[in-house]
């Protein structure tokens, strides 16, 4: 990721981290708002050639203003879970782009980046130890982020035994019931929709089925077959073993950023490697 020079827009900044100081009695609007260029985990590889993005290594984004503090405050915008969405369509320098069209993993590394010229690259959040439960508090740096290249590598491809098809989707066998399940990563539109779902589930006091309805989402056909009431009863009914696999392949074909630490626990002897939550206070750290 790195800053944008802007000098080429306008003489008044001088460099893309430092404006220039606005003189006595100067013009205050003579500020231009840097500018950065944010690494895609996808490298564009993973878009239809029609996309804005396809074969894209980069995005350019506005670093954040009070323009940006406002839509992360509108109590309108975090109801209808859009806010996130709202904040990117605002930092994105081309307009044309559809956050609900963007691979999730892009998604988070853009935001990820713009969580950190706005707030800083100190990260405090809760992880539970997956051994005790207990949580604790720790400080993360958004500096130690990787990027993570999933289904875009050939190694991850090898291991799992996926192939990568035309139509921008993965296959592979179900280790069960031997079963070739053909997937699509999720997009930005998937995430809502989910969302949207499990909201209305928790206002009806319905059975949280989070896990299945992702899977819902993105498989697109098994052993060829991809009438939609014989995929999701498969979902719903499938060994556990096999929806453990599938899952995991998802989340190895998925490029994305990756937020990963050394955790050991202070009140039992486990050590792990963990990934970090992203939580209410990722972009609210005053809550």
């Amino acid at each position: 990721m790195s800053i944008r020079n802007n000098e080429d827009r306008t003489a008044s900044v001088s460099s893309a981290k430092s404006p220039a100081p606005t003189q006595a009695g100067g013009d205050l609007l003579s500020f231009v708002n840097p500018t950065e260029l944010v690494e895609l985990p996808s490298k564009g590889m993973l878009y239809p050639d029609n996309h804005p993005l396809f074969k894209a290594e980069t995005i350019e984004i506005r670093q954040m203003t009070t323009k940006e503090e406002e839509i992360l405050t509108s109590q309108t915008l975090l109801k209808k879970g859009v806010a996130l969405d709202r904040l990117l369509t605002s930092l994105m320098l081309d307009k044309t782009i559809d956050p609900g069209t963007l691979l999730v993993g892009d998604k988070n590394a853009m935001l990820i980046q713009a969580r950190k010229t706005g707030y800083g690259s100190d990260y405090t959040t809760q992880i539970t130890c997956p051994s005790c439960g207990v949580q604790e508090t720790l400080d993360y740096d958004l500096n130690e982020c990787q990027n993570y290249d999933g289904g875009t590598s050939d190694d991850t491809l090898k291991e799992l035994g996926a192939l990568s098809t035309d139509r921008l989707t993965f296959r592979f066998t179900l280790p069960m019931t031997k079963v070739e399940a053909e997937i699509r990563l999720m997009y930005g539109y998937d995430e809502a929709e989910i969302v949207r779902k499990q909201r209305s589930k928790v206002k009806n006091k319905d059975l949280n089925s989070a896990m299945t309805d992702n899977l819902k989402r993105i498989v697109i056909a098994l052993n060829g077959i991809e009438e939609r009431t014989q995929v999701e009863t498969f979902l719903e009914k499938m060994p556990a073993a096999d929806a453990r696999y599938l899952r995991k392949a998802v989340a190895q074909l998925t490029p994305t950023t990756k937020m990963m630490l050394d955790f050991d626990c202070s009140s039992c002897t486990h050590s792990d490697e963990l990934e970090v939550p992203i939580t209410a206070t990722f972009f609210w750290p005053d809550l």
